[in-house]
């Protein structure tokens, strides 16, 4: 077999707007407007307008309007509007209107309009509205509203409305209204209203 090249446009429609290539990409898909690229891409997908790139990415996808591209991104997802770009990025996630970009960020997410950039970033969140940048940054965190920028900072954070900048920076937080900036600032702190500036400031 030799190359094919094709002047001009493409139409490809399976009948239902949709394109899939790929051993089993596709198969038993009832999502309207969506496509897959990839072994069993969109398999079992039934979010319309979703789009899937990679091996099974979308693979048992319920949410609408989402986009996985890289190696299971988005499988299992429920969450609508959602897009994952890496390595099982929101794999399992539930928490509609969120985005992960890393080796396994938002994996098992269950908050809503929540991002997470780097590797585990937001593993296994359930706070709403949270953001985090860092490799683990939130990573089972519970608290709404919160953001964390560093490697694990806000790891394991329950108080919401709070911020951490700087490694392991609000680790263990559960004082709500917080913000620590500095390597372990805050770590394990318990107090509302709490601010720490500096190395291992109010630790404990």
């Amino acid at each position: 077999v030799g190359d094919v090249e094709i002047g001009g446009k493409l139409d490809l429609n399976d009948g239902s707007n949709r394109v899939f290539a790929g051993t089993s990409a596709g198969a038993s898909n009832t999502g309207t407007f969506s496509n897959g690229f990839g072994y069993q891409a969109l398999e079992n997908n039934t979010g319309i307008a979703s789009n899937g790139f990679s091996y099974r990415a979308l693979n048992d996808n319920t949410g609408a309007y989402s986009n996985g591209f890289g190696w299971a991104a988005l499988y299992d997802n429920s969450g609508a509007n959602s897009n994952g770009f890496g390595g099982a990025a929101l794999y399992n996630n539930s928490g509609y209107d969120s985005n992960g970009f890393g080796y396994y960020a938002l994996f098992q997410n269950t908050g809503t309009r929540s991002n997470g950039v780097g590797n585990y970033a937001l593993y296994d969140n359930s706070g709403d509205e949270s953001n985090g940048f860092g490799n683990a940054a939130l990573e089972n965190n519970t608290g709404t509203k919160a953001n964390g920028f560093g490697y694990q900072a806000m790891r394991n954070n329950s108080g919401a409305n709070s911020n951490g900048l700087g490694n392991s920076a609000l680790f263990y937080n559960s004082g709500a209204i917080s913000n620590g900036l500095g390597n372990s600032a805050l770590f394990s702190n318990t107090g509302n209203f709490a601010n720490a500036f500096g190395f291992e400031a109010m630790y404990n």
